[in-house]
Formats: C-alpha cells, structure tokens, sequence
C-alpha cells in the first residue's frame, strides 16, 4: 500500500497529461458516485492505467 501510495501513475489523454492520486480516504466521498459508475467505464480505465504503467516501466526499465 505504501508503494502505491508513493507513486503518481500518469497518462497522456486528448493532448493532456492526466496524474492519479491514490486517496484511500476518498472512499467515503465517492461512494455514491462509484455506486452509478458503469462496469465499462471501470474496465476502460483500469486498461488506460495498466497502459500506463507499461509505457512507464518500459521507460524506466530502458533508461
């Protein structure tokens, strides 16, 4: 968990550089939104940071 915490996972999206913040303490804020997200747009974001985390480690790993 800490090492999660501890990274910002990235993507470029539509010409923008979009940054992740892990917040555990969030939950409780976005519960009702998470409740009404679609299983789809979950799936489609989880593929766009696993993407990501690719790219970055491919990046890292050549360097």
């Amino acid at each position: 968990m800490d090492a999660l915490l501890g990274c910002s996972p990235a993507t470029h999206r539509e010409g923008h550089l979009l940054a992740y913040a892990f917040r555990p303490d969030w939950e409780g804020q976005l519960g009702k939104v998470i409740a009404h997200v679609s299983g789809a747009a979950v799936a489609d974001f989880a593929r766009v940071l696993s993407a990501s985390a690719t790219l970055a480690a491919s990046t890292y790993l050549q360097a």
